[in-house]
């Protein structure tokens, strides 16, 4: 089942009690930002976290550490990057050493993001010599494989889909902690495949 929620405003007292009623085996949470933290604290003092474990299709590093491990631990989310993926990616600690030693702190999922495309756009300008954009998509789609800041990903030329390796991590307990930003643990690597997407015929570009 399902209870949606305006987005935006952070009560939840009337859903919770429906959830209860249903008796799921477990909730999915899409709830972002600060209603998370919200949803999270009156899922808690329902006492709902001991009996309906939560899952996430994403978890946010600014918000975890801004809810804390009180919060958060447990909580499953899914995430493109996580700041200790460095212990064993060496594309990631290369990143993470930089990002580190620029500001003082290390980088997030979103940023991770966005630094990755600006450097796979200043790729494509290299390639080609040239700043106009349907020529650096192009010479990108086929020039397919990069690697910027977590491993090998690549794009599909049909719809210009970005495969890459997920992750699914958890909140970390109160004490087990890694200093001020290692809240979270990794659980699992979701490798990228594009046996996992729809095709380009289901999607309409063969």
């Amino acid at each position: 089942g399902k209870t949606p929620y305006p987005l935006g405003n952070a009560e939840f007292s009337a859903h919770l009690p429906k959830i209860q009623a249903a008796k799921p085996e477990a909730i999915y949470s899409v709830t972002p930002g600060a209603d998370n933290i919200a949803f999270l604290k009156q899922y808690i003092s329902f006492g709902m976290k001991k009996s309906i474990p939560v899952v996430q299709p994403l978890h946010w590093l600014p918000t975890v550490k801004e809810g804390g491990p009180e919060i958060y631990a447990d909580i499953h989310g899914g995430t493109n990057f996580y700041w200790e993926l460095a212990d064993t990616v060496p594309q990631a600690k290369r990143y993470v050493e930089a990002h580190q030693k620029r500001f003082n702190m290390p980088p997030g999922d979103y940023g991770a993001y966005a630094y990755s495309g600006i450097m796979e756009v200043a790729r494509g300008i290299e390639l080609t010599k040239s700043t106009d954009p349907k020529v650096v998509a192009d010479t990108l789609r086929t020039s397919r494989e990069y690697d910027h800041y977590k491993g090998k990903q690549w794009w599909r030329a049909c719809d210009g889909k970005s495969f890459q390796d997920m992750w699914i991590v958890k909140g970390r307990e109160q004490g087990k902690t890694r200093g001020e930003w290692g809240l979270l643990e990794v659980v699992a690597r979701i490798p990228a495949s594009e046996e996992t997407d729809r095709t380009c015929a289901e999607k309409g570009f063969a």
